[in-house]
């Protein structure tokens, strides 16, 4: 019931028949797998890895869904969303119970031409815990009015708190149907 990647450095990322760029993909749901989603209590880990990629586009570390997610001490380089862990709820898949912390999201200043989301780094689920992180350049490489460091959306609670948000696009974090039971304290932006 675990599955995980661990101390890896991963350089240029795997391209997919769509396009789209994966380093590293936590699937607790994907549409493209027959919508399949992880059993209760399956553990997914992303652990002091490097990634880096020369086209700076898509997702360093992915999570569609998924039940106890350890996502950390990872440093992520020119990629527009270094990170991206969310819940769907019209395409049925939850990301509950996420430790997010200690990671380095270098996201790239130039606009890019095949943008995955409007946002640098895109959080979403129940339970997410999102704590000492670095957030640089969010939102750059897409360069819209909804550009943002940060996104969080649909957390129940989600809890952010001493991270660094720094040089973002046009905002530094956006709350969007976020509960009033999360928190956020001690970020720096």
């Amino acid at each position: 019931k675990n599955a995980g990647v661990f101390y890896c450095t991963i350089l240029n990322g795997h391209e997919t028949n769509t396009g789209s760029r994966y380093p590293i993909m936590l699937c607790g749901y994907d549409e493209n797998y027959e919508g399949l989603t992880a059993p209760q209590g399956f553990f997914l880990y992303a652990i002091g890895n490097y990634i880096h990629d020369d086209e700076p586009w898509w997702e360093g570390i992915d999570a569609h869904g998924g039940d106890t997610l350890y996502v950390a001490h990872n440093i992520i380089k020119n990629i527009a969303t270094p990170l991206s862990i969310f819940t769907n709820s019209n395409r049925g898949f939850t990301v509950r119970n996420a430790w997010i912390h200690g990671n380095m999201c270098l996201a790239p200043l130039q606009q890019t031409e095949n943008p995955s989301t409007l946002y640098g780094n895109s959080f979403g689920g129940n339970g997410l815990y999102i704590y000492n992180n670095f957030f640089r350049n969010g939102g750059k490489a897409y360069q819209t009015n909804d550009s943002c460091g940060v996104y969080l959306n649909a957390g129940r609670p989600i809890r952010f708190y001493d991270n660094v948000v720094s040089n973002s696009h046009s905002r530094g974090i956006a709350l969007y149907g976020t509960y009033a039971a999360s928190l956020l304290k001690d970020n720096e932006i």
